[in-house]
């Protein structure tokens, strides 16, 4: 309690990530005077400058969405930049383990997908915005993924196809 400024209570009931985010992402909207906002899974870790160093990267290359480049995709590169017509792939993307918004353009998730695939949804319209990226040396890290259940597994069956008939393609 001593740590946290605000305390948001989600109490709607079932598996609804997309909801829950956007719960925070509105109060931060109509409460706060952010820049930038992040979204960190409970299993993402970083360092004392892993936050600082994904923003100056988020604003030197004016991305609207950035994230830790997990895979080293930037290839020594300060950032590898994505936009609207280049290809998503499973390494080519923003992890939805921990991302960064650029405040001001005040992206909510879709709440039609409950969990898998609402990252992905979200950066699909951040690309046509403007360009999404990539950086290198964060020092965030994904400990690790769990294994889905049989109700999650549903759902992100469910969800995959919601993202192919709301944009046309296979996610990754």
């Amino acid at each position: 309690d001593d740590l946290a400024g605000t305390v948001l209570v989600f109490d709607k009931p079932g598996m609804w990530f997309s909801a829950w985010i956007n719960l925070g992402l509105d109060h931060i909207y109509a409460h706060a005077t952010a820049t930038e906002i992040l979204c960190i899974g409970s299993d993402a870790r970083g360092h004392a400058t892993s936050v600082e160093k994904l923003r100056a990267g988020l604003r030197k290359h004016n991305l609207v969405m950035a994230g830790p480049d997990w895979h080293n995709m930037s290839a020594g590169a300060d950032h590898v930049g994505f936009g609207a017509t280049d290809k998503r792939t499973l390494w080519h993307r923003v992890p939805g383990a921990c991302f960064m918004l650029a405040a001001e353009h005040r992206l909510r998730m879709d709440e039609t997908f409950r969990w898998w695939y609402s990252d992905d949804d979200l950066e699909m319209r951040a690309r046509q915005i403007g360009h999404v990226g990539l950086i290198p040396g964060t020092g965030l890290v994904h400990e690790q993924d769990h294994p889905l259940n049989a109700e999650q597994t549903l759902h992100a069956a469910q969800d995959r196809q919601r993202f192919i008939d709301k944009h046309g393609t296979e996610p990754w």
